[in-house]
């Protein structure tokens, strides 16, 4: 059995390194700046380096906005490539690519998202497959904990933590408290 897990393992670790070394393959053709080349699939380490760049802070833990506004930018710089598959563009070139029509980064953001598997039907079957393990209660209780808007009310809930349980859960929409002597 010992020599079975070790020739599964030493397979598992040939076919990890083929995947490594693979060739990335063009998926969309885009001319950019004149330029044609392709959009291409990111890989993590690429996706990080724009996460980077999306959630930029000043040392004071503000959000660096000017950084802030070169994402969709980068994404496209690492997106876009040669037939080869290099880079086209490098990092000096974002402040560059930022000067597009946001028409065109829009479009090339939405192409980069659809390749990557960000696309509105990815997503949609992400939130149905979240439905049928957690149920609606439960996927309602998780979108009330991250803050987002009520589905059924279009409107954001709010968390309440319980000083007793250390627990939160879902208030129901936000009103804004009457002052006093203040009408309905």
């Amino acid at each position: 059995m010992k020599a079975q897990e070790i020739k599964k393992a030493e397979e598992i670790k040939k076919a990890i390194l083929a995947e490594m070394i693979k060739k990335p393959e063009p998926v969309k053709e885009a001319v950019i700046l004149g330029v044609t080349g392709w959009l291409y699939e990111c890989s993590l380490a690429q996706w990080e380096d724009w996460r980077a760049v999306r959630n930029a802070v000043l040392d004071n833990g503000k959000p660096d906005t000017a950084q802030r506004r070169l994402a969709p930018a980068k994404l496209i710089q690492i997106s876009f490539r040669d037939s080869e598959g290099n880079l086209v563009f490098d990092d000096a070139d974002i402040a560059l690519l930022s000067t597009l029509k946001v028409r065109q980064q829009d479009r090339l953001c939405r192409d980069i998202s659809e390749i990557n598997g960000f696309s509105d039907e990815s997503i949609e079957g992400l939130v149905k497959n979240l439905i049928a393990i957690t149920g609606v209660v439960g996927f309602y209780d998780i979108l009330g904990k991250l803050g987002f808007p009520c589905p059924k009310c279009a409107k954001y809930t709010q968390l309440k933590n319980s000083e007793d349980s250390g627990s939160s859960s879902t208030t129901g929409p936000q009103v804004r408290p009457q002052k006093t002597g203040e009408q309905d």
